[in-house]
């Protein structure tokens, strides 16, 4: 198979995964999942440290942090949400595309989603550090 007939296999089955994101149902929820997810991921990739710095900021303020994240959620759900799905694919591939290549100022909702994803992380595993100490505890009374 020549490299010129594997790209026009790869473009028609893009087109035909497209084509049935394109419609409402099932499919659809899952391609805009996955592309909400890649996006996340491609985010904390290109910005590790911002990902970081987000679960270090969520370590030492966790109230404040949780709130920081519920707005932040709010605002890009909110955007997501207000697009098309035709939108919704192509702002991801824009995204990533601008991100990876480094568009300076234009790679910032990236570095501002690391942090979310980094800190949001972080706040689930200080819930789950909590319910293990109350689960301690509670173990080392009834133990007595």
């Amino acid at each position: 198979m020549s490299v010129l007939s594997f790209l026009g296999c790869a473009r028609d089955k893009a087109v035909e995964l497209y084509n049935k994101a394109s419609v409402p149902g099932a499919v659809q929820k899952k391609a805009l999942a996955f592309t909400r997810a890649a996006v996340g991921i491609a985010s904390i990739s290109f910005f590790p440290g911002q990902a970081v710095a987000g679960a270090g900021l969520a370590a030492v303020a966790p109230d404040t942090m949780s709130k920081v994240v519920t707005f932040t959620e709010g605002a890009i759900t909110g955007l997501w949400n207000s697009m098309s799905p035709k939108q919704r694919f192509g702002a991801a591939a824009a995204g990533i595309t601008i991100t990876y290549f480094g568009f300076g100022l234009l790679s910032i909702p990236a570095s501002i989603f690391a942090a979310k994803l980094g800190a949001e992380l972080a706040l689930r595993n200080h819930k789950k550090e909590e319910i293990a100490a109350v689960a301690k505890q509670m173990e080392a009374e009834h133990a007595e």
